[in-house]
């Protein structure tokens, strides 16, 4: 009678134990989940941490009238920033940024005013040149020296450690040293 009882509670322990561990991976008879409180949490957590992966944060600032840091989706454009922040002075130097381009997540803009030509001479002169942090896979590969191998290690850094503060930086992709510096450095902007 003893090993009877105990065997039932072993049993009735098993059956509560597989009860609590399943618990949220409910399925129906069709195969279909149904979702439980527990469940239904953690599909939250796992959306809300997507739309946090998705997000990047750029600070405009310049001719613009809300200068800010602004909230955007990855591959938001500069044109919808400076929508989102107000959009340009009167005084704003028109075409001396690129609206189309794609911004990159912890990026600073500066859009300039009017009577700041030196700066927009600067910007006018980088546009001729691959830029590290915008350029293409392609672009990258008109530089001599630069294959797709390359290219891709060049993209892979600025995607994982940020964008390149000066073009000497391009030292740090593997694959890259000196010797490759000196061929391109007159070629390569930010």
């Amino acid at each position: 009678m003893k090993n009877k009882w105990l065997y039932m509670g072993v049993i009735l322990l098993v059956v509560i134990s597989s009860g609590l561990f399943y618990m949220g991976q409910i399925k129906d008879k069709e195969g279909i989940r149904i979702e439980t409180e527990n469940s239904k949490k953690s599909v939250e957590y796992e959306e809300d941490i997507d739309e946090v992966m998705n997000k990047s944060y750029i600070h405009i600032c310049g001719a613009v009238k809300n200068p800010d840091v602004y909230e955007v989706n990855e591959n938001a454009r500069l044109f919808e920033v400076i929508a989102m922040a107000g959009g340009l002075e009167e005084d704003a130097v028109k075409g001396s940024v690129n609206l189309a381009r794609k911004v990159m997540d912890g990026e600073q803009i500066y859009v300039p005013f009017e009577g700041e030509e030196q700066i927009s001479y600067i910007t006018q002169e980088n546009q001729s040149k691959v830029s590290l942090n915008q350029g293409t896979k392609e672009q990258l590969m008109t530089l001599t020296g630069i294959g797709e191998v390359r290219a891709n290690a060049i993209i892979k850094h600025r995607t994982q450690k940020g964008p390149f503060v000066r073009i000497e930086d391009i030292m740090l992709v593997e694959g890259i040293k000196e010797a490759m510096f000196e061929k391109i450095k007159d070629d390569i902007g930010l």
